[in-house]
C-alpha cells in the first residue's frame, strides 16, 4: 500500500501509464479513479445539471436519479466513415461528425486482436478526430462509438476493427548516404541537381511527387494541400483560407458554427450558435454576466430579478397588478383584490348617494379590510340632497388580500346610489 503507484514523469509513456492506472486498465485496482457517475451509482452523491448544462455534484437524495437526464435527446448512431492512419509515434482516427441531437462525446476503443469484445476504452474526444500516442512499431485494432448527453452509449462503427500501425524504428527505414546526387539529364552542362544527399545527411529534392510518405519533421515555406490532418497538434502564427471541421464546430471564410444540432442552418448542418462572416450572431443559448448593450430590440423577455430603469420607460401595454381598479353600485357587495407579493396602496372613494325629501340623518359606511369609515348628512324635510366622493387611503402589506364594501342607513326616508364606489390598488 505504501509503494509508489504513479510515475513522476512528464514523458508520453509516463502520462500514458498514469492514465491507464487511473482508468483501471493496469496496476492495482485500488488506485482506480472514482468518477462522478460511479459515486452517484454508489449513492455517495447526487447529480444535477445547472443552467448551462454542466453536471455538478450535490448531496444525495433518496430516490433521486444517479444520472440527470436531458430532454429531446436522440439515441446515438454508429459513427460513419471511420478511418485510421499510422505515423511515427501516433495513430490517428477520424470519422464524420454525428448528426443526432444531443451528442456529448465519442469513445475510442482499442484491442491487440480484431475482436471488439476484448477492446478497452482508451480515451474520449469532443471532436471527430483522436490521436493515440503509442510509440514506434505498434499495431492495434480500433473502434469508435458515440455517447449522448444522457450517457447513452451507441453502437460501434463496425464489428471489424480498424487496423493501424506506427512506423518501425528510424534505423530500420533510413539508409546512410554521403555526397550522393542526381543531375538533370536534360541539362548536363549546368549540372542541375534534382536529387542529392550531403555529407551531413540532408536530402535536397528539386521537385517531388509523393503518393504516401511518413515524415517525422517537416519544414516548408509553403504547403498547398486539399486536406491536412495532424495527429497531435498544429501550431502556426498565421493560417489563411480553407475551413476547419472540428466535429461540434465548423469555421470557414470568417464564419463559424458551434454546437451541432441547433436550429440555425449552415454548411448543410444545424447549429445552436452561428456567426456570419459579416458579424451577425444567431444563438438560442446566450448566457452573459455583465456587459453593455445598446440599441437592442428584444422579443419575449423575462426579467427574473429587479430591473432599474434610469431613463424614461415607454410602454404600449402593461399587464399585471401594477394598478387595478374595481367599482360597484350595489350596497353590501364586496370588491376583492387578490394578494400580491409587493406592498400596495389601496384607495377607495365613497359612492355618491341621493336622499329623499324626508328629513333626518343619512349615513354611508365604508369598510376597507375590516376598518370602517363613515360619512353622514342631515337633510331637512322637503329637501333632496346628493353627497359622497370622499377618499380613504390605507397601506396594504405584501401577500395580503384587499376588500372594500359600503352600506347605507337612513333615520327617515331612503337613499339611492347615483355614483359607484371606486377602489384602486397599486404598488408603491
Amino acid at each position: 500500500m505504501s509503494k509508489e503507484t504513479f510515475r513522476a514523469s512528464g514523458t508520453t509513456q509516463g502520462l500514458t501509464e498514469n492514465m491507464q492506472i487511473l482508468t483501471g486498465q493496469r496496476g492495482d485496482r485500488l488506485d482506480k479513479a472514482l468518477t462522478l457517475r460511479s459515486a452517484a451509482e454508489l449513492g455517495l452523491i447526487g447529480l444535477k445539471r445547472n443552467n448551462s448544462g454542466t453536471v455538478i455534484p450535490v448531496a444525495p437524495e433518496s430516490g433521486s436519479d444517479s444520472d440527470p437526464t436531458w430532454k429531446d435527446v436522440q439515441n446515438p448512431h454508429a459513427p460513419v466513415n471511420a478511418a485510421v492512419t499510422g505515423a511515427f509515434h501516433t495513430i490517428t482516427l477520424t470519422w464524420d461528425a454525428p448528426t443526432y441531437r444531443g451528442h456529448s462525446f465519442a469513445e475510442v476503443l482499442r484491442s491487440e486482436v480484431d475482436n471488439p469484445s476484448t477492446a478497452v476504452r482508451i480515451g474520449t474526444t469532443l471532436a471527430n478526430v483522436y490521436s493515440d500516442a503509442v510509440g514506434r512499431g505498434f499495431t492495434a485494432f480500433y473502434w469508435v462509438r458515440f455517447v449522448n448527453k444522457n450517457g447513452m452509449v451507441g453502437p460501434i462503427n463496425a464489428s471489424a476493427g480498424l487496423r493501424a500501425s506506427t512506423s518501425a524504428d528510424v534505423d530500420e527505414i533510413i539508409a546512410s548516404a554521403t555526397n550522393f546526387a542526381i543531375y538533370n539529364p536534360a541539362k548536363p552542362t549546368e549540372k542541375e541537381i534534382i536529387f542529392g544527399v550531403t555529407d551531413e545527411g540532408k536530402v535536397a529534392i528539386r521537385e517531388a511527387v509523393i503518393k504516401a510518405a511518413t515524415i517525422q519533421i517537416l519544414q516548408a515555406e509553403k504547403i498547398t494541400a486539399d486536406y491536412v490532418r495532424a495527429g497531435v497538434s498544429i501550431s502556426a502564427p498565421l493560417i489563411t483560407g480553407g475551413s476547419f471541421d472540428m466535429g461540434n464546430a465548423y469555421m470557414q471564410d470568417g464564419a463559424g458554427g458551434f454546437g451541432l444540432g441547433g436550429p440555425y442552418s449552415a454548411w448543410a448542418k444545424g447549429w445552436y450558435t452561428l456567426i456570419t462572416a459579416d458579424g451577425y450572431i444567431y444563438t438560442n443559448r446566450l448566457r452573459a454576466e455583465g456587459g453593455y448593450v445598446k440599441n437592442m430590440t428584444i422579443d419575449n423577455c423575462i426579467i427574473n430579478e429587479n430591473c432599474e430603469v434610469r431613463g424614461t420607460l415607454y410602454a404600449e401595454k402593461i399587464v399585471g397588478d401594477v394598478a387595478k381598479t374595481l367599482s360597484t353600485m350595489t350596497p353590501n357587495s364586496t370588491l376583492s383584490f387578490p394578494e400580491f407579493k409587493r406592498a400596495r396602496k389601496l384607495v377607495a372613494w365613497f359612492p355618491w348617494v341621493r336622499t329623499t325629501d324626508d328629513g333626518g340623518w343619512h349615513t354611508v359606511r365604508l369598510t376597507i379590510n375590516g376598518l370602517t369609515y363613515t360619512t353622514q348628512r342631515y337633510v331637512n324635510s322637503g329637501i333632496s340632497e346628493d353627497f359622497g366622493g370622499f377618499c380613504v387611503e390605507i397601506s396594504l402589506p405584501a401577500n395580503q388580500v384587499g376588500t372594500v364594501s359600503f352600506a347605507l342607513r337612513s333615520d327617515a326616508g331612503s337613499m339611492s346610489v347615483i355614483g359607484p364606489l371606486v377602489a384602486t390598488a397599486f404598488i408603491q
